[in-house]
């Protein structure tokens, strides 16, 4: 019995993009773009995280935003549903909410946001992401987490207030850090010794400053493909997740309920003395939004008519890409 790895191509490495005078920067996303529009790459693509980018091309009158919308009109990008890549530092329900929040805005102005979950953090999932999640009309998650019998391939998982979503646990490589290929070697010699043989995602990231000046993808699908006992699709996450769902419907699965699920590595970086040191000023400074800033401005729009919104928001977007500057400079 073969097989079935569905890849699924996912872009990382958020562009430090302070300013939209930053050209540099700017010429990275649209030389991605371009490779895309000459078919000289295959499969799909997704800007998951790249809701600040996005909105940079936009402020910028690029070209290349008709170029996604073109694109995605095609099927073969994606976009959304994050503004920026979370991080563990600061990772509650509010932070993550604003990141979902201005990411589908922004997503909006171009083309549809892609109605799927993906959860970046590398400390536990808190349960009450598929309420979060299910707010934006998001009912199905990527969950990068390590399969047991207490979490298998396919589950729902169930928020405290009821809201539920339908959870993938997958298999992801990293292509950057790739060196060699045994790593994909005790990849599939792990999945082949499961009891039996779903249909199996494997994500596979590659950051987008190194996009197009290397061949590492085909050459690990071309790997994967000379396998014995193993067949290989790229596949789009909607349509996979399509798929699961026609499948899941004719049988019942398990269904995790308010639990907390570990990630990938069941490590996190709470104990880490850069890591709080971190997570005490971020909670500094959302406190100071949440609760001073932002009723203060209620009340300065109730009594004069006036309004500081577009500052707030514009502070809470700086909070959120502070984040991933601490993801891409320091080893936590």
């Amino acid at each position: 019995m073969d097989v079935k790895l569905s890849v699924v191509r996912i872009i990382s490495g958020a562009l430090d993009i302070d300013e939209i005078s930053n050209m540099a920067s700017l010429e990275v996303i649209e030389k991605f773009i371009s490779s895309l529009e000459d078919n000289q790459q295959e499969g799909y693509f997704y800007l998951t995280f790249f809701g600040h980018e996005l909105q940079s091309l936009i402020d910028a009158e690029s070209s290349k935003v008709k170029s996604i919308r073109n694109l995605c009109k095609q099927g073969k990008m994606f976009v959304g549903p994050w503004y920026s890549t979370p991080n563990d530092c600061l990772a509650n329900g509010e932070s993550i909410l604003r990141n979902l929040l201005f990411g589908n805005r922004i997503g909006r102005r171009i083309c549809s946001v892609m109605k799927i979950g993906f959860s970046a953090l590398d400390c536990n999932n808190n349960s009450q992401l598929p309420q979060i999640f299910n707010g934006f009309n998001i009912d199905t998650l990527f969950v990068p987490v390590q399969r047991s019998q207490h979490i298998p391939a396919e589950f729902y998982w169930e928020g405290s207030d009821g809201s539920r979503a339908l959870g993938i646990s997958n298999y992801m490589v990293n292509l950057n850090l790739l060196s060699d290929f045994s790593i994909l070697d005790e990849m599939i010699n792990g999945i082949l010794n499961e009891d039996n043989y779903p249909n199996i995602p494997i994500m596979m990231v590659e950051n987008i400053s190194s996009f197009g000046k290397s061949h590492r993808f085909s050459e690990v699908i071309d790997y994967l493909r000379a396998l014995p006992e193993i067949e290989v699709e790229q596949i789009s996450l909607p349509d996979y997740f399509w798929n699961i769902k026609e499948t899941v419907s004719k049988h019942s699965i398990k269904t995790l309920t308010r639990e907390a699920i570990p990630n990938i590595s069941g490590e996190h970086n709470e104990q880490n003395p850069e890591c709080l040191y971190i997570m005490v000023k971020n909670s500094q400074i959302q406190h100071k939004l949440q609760y001073y800033l932002e009723p203060w401005d209620i009340i300065r729009m109730k009594t004069l008519g006036e309004s500081e919104h577009s500052e707030i928001e514009s502070l809470w977007k700086q909070l959120l890409r502070m984040q991933t500057v601490i993801n891409e400079n320091m080893d936590l």
